[in-house]
């Protein structure tokens, strides 16, 4: 058993299955890129490109260029692609040299980013993000035309991509299919002057599952690759991570017992409980309180009370339990399984945010 109360474990395998699936949704030549930005959504960012590698993904994406300096550090070719803007120019020269992909929307960046080129005598490979509804990151779908024309009056500038990203995918059809018909749009705009860009993408896992329309020449895959289904769509996925804890105490209460924080549980009847260790400073969202389930022996417990800051209070029923043994927070055991979807729902938000939340500092063990 690992040391430390909370740990992560992670089946490589699972990756394998998880693109097997994706890519049986995909034309044979289409390429994947596999967004591994905010630690690979809690699953650890170099294991997981290096996983990812060796399974023959054809690029990766990151949010910032320390990530990316991470990878290549690691010992990972893989191209990449940082996914959102840059504003230190400083660090230009160092993602020239190391051939690392940048998202180009601002023609402030555009010119720094020459005269780092210029200067590293190596050319600046980047993609154009176009803004075709998100209205968040992107020159917009108006003035990509001309922001192109310009790009590539910049000798030392190397257009390898131009994407864009889906808003709503997983739920709004019209709007997703609005969103690629102007991406379209820009595409034709730039073929009528002859203008070639090696690769186009603008799918993301949702759109890979629904839309084969916005496939084009390569897709971003995130959650799928983490076992997570954006869709409705019926699809046998396999995450990867299983967190666990320990059962740091075993005892028993009275009835009328209050439990944890601010006596929001009192008990009705003699109960044995069990004090897990981990709570929401370790990932475990504390409006979970009193509303979720661990696994401990193959059986769901319920929490009881508030999460606190490392500790999660559960019912034990007349089970034997002892300290030092396993509760499953999100994974599987025996044939029980609680899902990051399943906490995400019992907390109002999304599978993301379940896993990115699972802080760095929490040991991952890889088999």
């Amino acid at each position: 058993m690992p040391e430390g109360n909370v740990w992560i474990e992670v089946r490589k395998k699972d990756f394998a299955l998880n693109l097997k699936t994706i890519r049986s949704f995909l034309k044979p030549q289409t390429k994947i890129l596999a967004v591994v930005k905010q630690n690979a959504y809690g699953h650890g960012l170099c294991p997981t490109a290096e996983i990812l590698e060796k399974e023959g993904i054809d690029f990766l994406g990151v949010n910032n260029p320390r990530e990316a300096f991470s990878l290549r550090q690691a010992k990972i070719r893989l191209p990449i692609l940082i996914l959102s803007n840059i504003l230190d120019y400083s660090c230009f020269p160092q993602l020239i040299r190391q051939k690392i992909r940048i998202s180009l929307m601002d023609r402030r960046a555009l010119r720094a980013l020459d005269k780092a080129a210029a200067g590293a005598g190596k050319k600046a490979y980047v993609h154009i993000k176009v803004d075709t509804g998100m209205n968040r990151l992107g020159v917009r779908y108006e003035e990509a035309q001309q922001f192109i024309r310009e790009v590539r009056r910049f000798k030392n500038i190397f257009i390898e991509g131009i994407f864009s990203h889906l808003s709503c995918a997983e739920n709004n059809r019209a709007y997703t299919l609005h969103q690629i018909k102007l991406f379209r749009k820009a595409l034709s705009l730039l073929q009528r002057e002859g203008i070639k860009v090696p690769l186009v993408h603008i799918a993301n896992s949702a759109a890979i599952l629904k839309f084969p329309e916005a496939e084009f020449n390569m897709v971003r895959a995130g959650i799928v690759i983490y076992g997570e289904n954006p869709t409705r769509i019926p699809l046998r996925l396999y995450p990867p991570l299983t967190l666990k804890a320990k059962v740091l105490l075993v005892k028993q209460v009275p009835a009328g017992s209050c439990i944890s924080y601010g006596c929001s549980f009192r008990t009705r009847r003699p109960t044995k409980i069990g004090v897990v260790g981990i709570g929401y400073a370790l990932g475990f969202r504390r409006d979970l309180s009193g509303r979720s389930f661990v696994l401990i022996g193959g059986k769901k417990r319920r929490v009881l009370g508030k999460v606190c800051m490392d500790h999660i209070v559960v019912d034990l029923g007349n089970d034997k339990v002892k300290a030092g043994d396993e509760a499953v927070i999100i994974g599987k055991q025996k044939n029980k399984v609680i899902s990051a979807s399943y906490l995400a729902k019992k907390s109002s938000t999304i599978s993301y945010e379940i896993f990115t939340s699972l802080p760095s500092s929490l040991p991952r063990f890889y088999y």
